[in-house]
């Protein structure tokens, strides 16, 4: 097996939890229901969740998607305003 093999077999495995420990881009887009399209405006103005590259492949750290979305909680929707998130 090859390193992108092993990425890949890595990326489709589930955790204890369920969660697969990477998700790929159109996962991700569609776990949080969202376009592939609004994951890469996010990340090339970086408000989005640290993703890796695999050779042209983005994927995420489940990880690190949790930890990004936990700095979104807000209480109302001018705080959200107040601290700029969309």
């Amino acid at each position: 097996m090859n390193i992108r093999e092993a990425a890949l077999t890595e990326i489709r495995s589930p955790n204890a939890e369920g969660h697969r420990r990477y998700v790929t881009e159109s996962q991700l887009a569609d776990e949080l229901r969202n376009s592939r399209r609004t994951l890469q405006r996010m990340r090339a103005d970086g408000s989005g969740p640290l993703f890796l590259k695999v050779g042209r492949k983005v994927i995420y750290r489940w990880d690190d998607v949790e930890a990004w979305l936990d700095t979104r909680s807000v209480g109302s929707t001018a705080e959200a305003k107040e601290r700029g998130l969309r």
